[in-house]
């Protein structure tokens, strides 16, 4: 079982705070998306493992509340002293509770952590994807107007040097 502290580290050692913001290709675009993705796999692992731990931890205080409880509580009831045994029995559990839930709490943060990373970079891959679209869709666009002669707008093989209805001069 991993400590927050050690949970800490491994998502510092996926470098997030190195990833590249801005793109200029569609290349580039792509192999951003490709880590982005690699990353959020990495982190809901993670947090798959910080689930395991932390279900852990509610087993292990659960066993602890019976059988604390119970010892203390029988030797109490032994005496004759049966109300003050189940006031023992009340406070050990209230006790072991907010035990369990302070040690809870820094897994709690990180996983509300790795939950806005994970949204920071679905956002980011939104992004990307409409960049690449941009990018697609400009080229596919460029490629038809270089299909046409710009000056009377007739079609043209790329092969021509002049239009072929206007004469102008194309490449």
């Amino acid at each position: 079982m991993l400590t927050p502290e050690e949970y800490y580290s491994q998502i510092k050692e996926l470098g997030l705070d190195h990833l590249e913001r801005h793109v200029s290709s569609p290349v580039e675009a792509k192999a951003t998306l490709t880590k982005l993705r690699s990353l959020q796999k990495q982190l809901r692992q993670i947090k798959r493992n910080i689930n395991l731990n932390m279900k852990a931890i509610r087993a292990e205080y659960r066993e602890r509340a019976s059988t604390a409880a119970a010892m203390s509580s029988t030797v109490v009831s032994l005496l004759g002293k049966r109300k003050l045994a189940g006031q023992m029995r009340a406070d050990e559990k209230r006790r072991l509770s907010a035990e369990r839930d302070r040690r809870l709490e820094s897994y709690d943060r990180l996983k509300l952590m790795i939950d806005e990373l994970l949204t920071e970079m679905d956002a980011a891959k939104v992004q990307l994807d409409n960049f690449i679209e941009e990018a697609k869709a400009e080229k596919k666009a460029q490629e038809q107007a270089a299909n046409f002669c710009p000056q009377c707008g007739q079609a043209i093989d790329q092969s021509d040097k002049f239009c072929r209805s206007c004469g102008h001069r194309v490449n």
